[in-house]
């Protein structure tokens, strides 16, 4: 599972990039399906700013920033 890449923005200088830094994968916690857990593996961006070289992960709608589980969960 994987958005569509994008231009974000950079926290620090608010310059629009779409220069892909690296991928981190990690695992969101959804709601059970068959009384078993489940889980998704979110593969997360990683993009670099050109102008200032800061390297942020990019914005998701379906989960909060530092939160492991889905908002519907």
């Amino acid at each position: 599972m994987s958005k569509p890449v994008s231009p974000h923005k950079c926290p620090v200088c608010k310059t629009e990039t779409k220069k892909i830094h690296d991928y981190r994968y990690q695992r969101i916690k959804d709601i059970p399906y068959l009384n078993k857990p489940l889980h998704l593996l979110y593969r997360k961006r990683r993009y670099k700013c050109i102008k200032c070289d800061k390297k942020f992960y990019e914005t998701a709608d379906f989960i909060g920033k530092y939160q492991r589980s889905l908002h519907r969960f």
